[in-house]
Parts: C-alpha cells; structure tokens; sequence
C-alpha cells in the first residue's frame, strides 16, 4: 500500500485485498496502546483535532480514538470506548495514513488514478468533485485502478514522478453505485456517510508503481458554463496540485510546507496539469467522460511518439 510494507495487528476489512505475505521488514506498524491527550490542539478538516509534539502527530477524533504518528514508521492507536473496527479503521486508513506519508517525504494528493498503456491518469478534487465515479466508470471500460482517494507520489532518481497502488476499494454513493453497473457487488457501508458504500476494486487492478502522465484537477462548470477541459501553466498549475495534497494541513504542522512546495512545482513542471469544468447530472456524465477518454489519450500518443 503506497509502495510500503504495513503491519497492522489485526484484518483491516477495507484492505483485505490488499493483504500479502511479507517479503521484507514492516516499513510501518500499527499498534494499540495508551496515547495520552495533548494540551492545544488544532481542529483540521472539521473532524480531526491535531497536535505536534517531540513524540509525534497526535490526531484525535471523538468518538473514536487519538493515534499518534512518529517518524512516519510507528503509529498507536487508542480507541475511545464503544467505538467500531470500522469507525478506526475508517481514520487509519485515511488521515492516519496521510499523516505517516506526509512524514515519510512523500506527497500524498486527494485523487483517484488508473492506469492507461502503463502509465497512471490522476483525478484530483475536493471530496464530492466526482473522483471515484469517474473511475469507476473508467474501470469498467478496462482501465485498471491504481488508488482511490489519496495516491501516493514519489519522485525517481532521474526526478520523474512516479504514483504507487493505494487504497484497493472505492468509495461510491447509491446512486453512483447503480449508475456505474456495481449494485450487486459486495459492498460494505461507511460510518457517518449513510448511503455511501465501499466496494473492492476489480482483482486486475494495478499493484505496481507507474509513471505519471496526466493531472486532471476537477471542478464544478460556472452556472450558464458547460464542460471543458483546459491546459493548466507555471502557477496556475502549482495551485491545482497544493489544493489537492491530502491533510495539507498536517504537513504544515509537521513543518513539511516548504517541502511539499517544492514538491509541487517540481511535479508541475514535470507532468501536464488540466482543469476540467463538469456539468453535473448523469445524463451528461458518459458523453463528458468520454472526452476526457479521448483527451488523456491524446496526451498519451504524444509521450510515446518520437
């Protein structure tokens, strides 16, 4: 997961798929033990209350637990009493996680991405900006997934970006659920998002990191605009990205902006960023997707040409 080897103490449902036989050292290790409550602590992204300390990032959520994350290699989990395997998992898994890449170096973007003729499509956006529909969607027309929600980028020796396997689930809304054809895949629902559901992804999914060849930022049309698809440059592109970095502001706390502001340029310049204005509605959602089919093929045929 995220090119990394995770020890976690006990099944973890929403990775299930993910599971191997370890082949090296855990790279992190998940633990519960006592963590005790911090001071001052920052409220980030309404539900997580976070504090940096010498002895890590301890994020705290009510109702569920605190955990806290050192040297991006050690997290420990204090459950609150009463709360679910799947309420603490649902945190682990996500802003947990993107705590221990932030500390890791790495630059963890809020997008879903697949894979087209071995390279990997980015779709980023805020939660709801139609992510994981839209690979799903993707998925079902052969492309195979790479990550849902939060995808990990590194960068190579030769400083070219590279994007590793995540999360092997999608998260996606009854509607969306029945649109895209999965109303009868197994399905495991998500706490506090009634109507939400988790569904494995397809067993052919990508399990290997991939070259990076297109970012696609997405956001809502303007009222009277339609769909559209444009080229983002220099700034306007750097701005696509940082709004994109998952728990930026865990980052910030951990002293990792100038980092991940270099991160971001360096992945700007390096690899082509768009803008893509959707109209909602799923009566233009295949016809719009479509043209974006065509449009990161494009770019594809322009990579591999001499």
């Amino acid at each position: 997961m995220f090119g990394l080897e995770v020890e976690f103490p006990r099944e973890v449902m929403t990775l299930r798929s993910a599971q191997v036989t370890p082949q090296r050292p855990a790279d992190v290790r998940i633990a519960f033990a006592a963590v005790p409550p911090q001071p001052c602590m920052e409220t980030v992204n309404d539900d997580l209350d976070v504090a940096w300390s010498t002895e890590g990032l301890t994020i705290s959520v009510e109702e569920v637990g605190r955990f806290r994350v050192s040297n991006g290699d050690t997290v420990i989990v204090d459950p609150w009493p009463g709360a679910t395997p799947a309420e603490i998992d649902l945190y682990l898994a996500g802003s947990v996680m993107g705590a221990v890449l932030h500390q890791r170096g790495m630059l963890p973007l809020h997008c879903n991405a697949f894979a087209c003729d071995g390279r990997a499509i980015l779709l980023c956006g805020d939660s709801g900006a139609g992510k994981s529909t839209l690979a799903a969607w993707f998925e079902s027309r052969g492309y195979p997934l790479l990550t849902d929600d939060v995808c990990a980028v590194a960068f190579t020796r030769e400083g070219h970006a590279v994007g590793h396997p995540g999360m092997p689930r999608l998260r996606l809304w009854d509607d969306a659920r029945h649109a895209m054809g999965r109303s009868k895949a197994p399905v495991s629902s998500i706490p506090w998002a009634e109507g939400k559901f988790e569904i494995e992804m397809h067993a052919d999914r990508v399990r290997a990191e991939l070259p990076i060849a297109a970012i696609y930022h997405l956001l809502p049309a303007e009222p009277d605009d339609h769909f559209g698809i444009a080229g983002l440059h220099g700034l306007g592109a750097v701005d696509a990205i940082t709004a994109s970095i998952y728990r930026r502001r865990i980052a910030d706390l951990a002293g990792g902006a100038r980092r991940y502001l270099r991160e971001a340029v360096e992945l700007a310049s390096s690899t082509p960023v768009f803008r893509i204005s959707r109209t909602w509605g799923f009566e233009h959602f295949s016809a719009q997707s479509r043209q974006i089919e065509t449009h990161f093929k494009s770019i594809l045929n322009e990579i591999s040409s001499p």
